[in-house]
């Protein structure tokens, strides 16, 4: 039949950053199952055939490589790499129930938000990374927010209203966004202000939040003489009216559903 291929570029399954995705060609191919990153045999014998498939399909070596760029995008890269569902220690019964929470959260993370807060050092960090990793996974489009730097770089801009409207839209806008450390630092009536714009714009259009956080949701509403009320209303309600709200407290890791 004569059928000519050019052979396409594929990134190399252990290269980082991937060549293919940066730059659209790759010299070099590890994985075993494709040519170029495109089931060639399997698309010739169709042709064979003549079933006229449209092309070839995608090896899932490239989906892989699509993967890793968006968690580099997500500036996750390097925490998804130690924090997954299988490194979590589970060696306490609260460690067991923030587990197997986060992984039932996967099922409803597209309508729902997830809040997990607690103390420095109680996994937080961990599971919500393991989260949106397994998100970026299925081919979810992740922004991630570290509130300290990102705010604090964000209530900066304010007085350049255009630019600060515009990074506020995009957050607003991704499909998941994940906040990591909200309201680490004193809680200051910006802070409140950039939270509510944030959530609120999210809430208003049914969009996802993973959140972590050492502020407890009654901390949040009570801030400034309750000016954080809104803000914590917003996450309660988005999170299934508390139903992925964890809240650690104490050196024994006392655990309940916020708000409940």
């Amino acid at each position: 039949m004569g059928v000519k291929l050019r052979r396409s570029p594929v990134s190399c399954a252990s290269e980082t950053p991937c060549a293919y995705l940066e730059n659209g060609f790759c010299r070099r191919c590890t994985c075993e199952k494709c040519r170029g990153g495109y089931l060639i045999d399997e698309w010739r014998q169709e042709m064979l055939k003549g079933h006229f498939a449209h092309g070839p399909r995608e090896c899932a070596c490239v989906e892989r490589a699509r993967s890793r760029k968006r968690l580099r995008d997500a500036g996750l890269e390097e925490l998804a790499g130690r924090c997954r569902f299988d490194s979590f220690r589970t060696d306490t019964e609260w460690q067991k129930v923030m587990k197997q929470k986060a992984q039932d959260y996967l099922g409803d993370a597209k309508r729902m938000s997830f809040f997990i807060s607690g103390q420095s050092g109680c996994g937080k960090t961990h599971l919500c990374t393991a989260v949106c990793n397994e998100i970026i996974r299925q081919g979810g489009r992740l922004r991630y927010l570290q509130w300290v730097r990102d705010g604090t770089r964000l209530k900066q801009l304010v007085a350049e209203r255009e630019a600060y409207e515009r990074e506020i839209a995009a957050l607003i806008e991704t499909p998941y966004l994940y906040i990591d450390d909200l309201f680490k630092q004193e809680l200051t009536a910006a802070d409140i202000r950039l939270a509510y714009e944030i959530l609120g714009g999210r809430y208003n259009k049914g969009r996802p939040v993973i959140l972590s956080s050492e502020r407890s949701l009654e901390y949040i509403r009570a801030a400034r003489g309750g000016d954080g009320e809104a803000v914590a209303g917003r996450v309660f309600e988005s999170c299934g009216r508390g139903k992925y709200c964890l809240e650690l407290s104490g050196a024994e890791k006392n655990m309940r559903f916020a708000m409940a």
